[in-house]
């Protein structure tokens, strides 16, 4: 049996052809509008693409930080920064330029009570709607430093490397031989033999007063009666140290130990006892 549709489709063919026709155009259109759009999109993102690259070129391209070092001062652990020196890279020929580098100004975080191996942010500021205004692009304002070159105190003879043990060593020799030669007049004759050598603190962390001292048998010998020396314990300072000693320092001091009688002390097992007796706030413990 035939249904009312197929009937209807004999009754009027040209009803049914033009219904598919006009669904085709509209298709057609469909197809044709989305071409436009499409294309017209292409040539908008195209045209602000390069207006962008031509905006983009006129900019220069400003590192603020790759030629910017710290200098720190103090002892590790109470150490602080000093300055902040920046060699910025630029046309040195355009005064603009110029004048927005000198107008940085640099925040440190942190600044104070540092110690070797802690890490500082730097960050460089600048006034953003200045950098726009001359056309540069800053691609870095702000770095991360390692804090090192500051001094090392002491607290006890067993920090100090046997480097600086040895340099300490040959110069309080250097000092004890210039020292003792002529202390006692022309008429006499030295030699020094070293006994041990102590570093001495007070914990004081304001003030630097560390010593390292140099004991020494000096035997004091007449030049015209060889057979009647005499032997006294001497010693030899330096006051002030630390990890940054250099061996050019020359300012070590030279001292004879004395008894509980003030008379020379003669026994040199009674060094450290009469040190701690003449340093009486300051700790010792002896080099290796």
């Amino acid at each position: 049996m035939e249904s009312r549709r197929d009937r209807r489709r004999k009754d009027y063919p040209d009803e049914e052809f033009e219904s598919e026709n006009a669904e085709m155009a509209d298709s057609r259109f469909v197809i044709k509008l989305v071409t436009i759009v499409v294309l017209a999109a292409c040539v908008i993102f195209g045209i602000i693409t390069a207006q962008k690259k031509m905006y983009d070129a006129k900019f220069t391209d400003l590192d603020l930080t790759a030629n910017l070092t710290v200098t720190f001062e103090g002892d590790s652990g109470n150490g602080y920064v000093e300055s902040v020196d920046n060699d910025v890279a630029y046309d040195e020929d355009n005064k603009s330029i110029a004048g927005f580098i000198t107008s940085l100004t640099y925040t440190c975080a942190p600044r104070t009570e540092l110690s070797n191996g802690d890490e500082v942010t730097v960050t460089v500021n600048y006034d953003e709607q200045e950098a726009e205004d001359l056309y540069l692009r800053i691609t870095s304002s702000e770095t991360t430093v390692t804090v090192n070159g500051l001094y090392q105190r002491f607290t006890s003879a067993n920090e100090i490397s046997k480097k600086l043990a040895k340099t300490l060593r040959k110069a309080a020799d250097k000092k004890i031989e210039s020292a003792t030669n002529g202390t006692f007049g022309d008429d006499y004759s030295y030699t020094n033999d070293f006994v041990a050598m102590y570093f001495a603190t007070t914990g004081n962390e304001d003030t630097n007063t560390d010593k390292v001292i140099a004991v020494y048998d000096t035997k004091v010998t007449p030049v015209d009666d060889q057979d009647s020396s005499t032997t006294i314990v001497t010693y030899v300072y330096y006051t002030g140290l630390d990890s940054q000693y250099d061996a050019k320092y020359t300012a070590w001091a030279y001292n004879e130990l004395r008894d509980a009688s003030n008379d020379y002390l003669k026994d040199d097992t009674q060094a450290l006892e009469r040190l701690k007796a003449n340093y009486d706030s300051y700790t010792f413990t002896q080099l290796a």
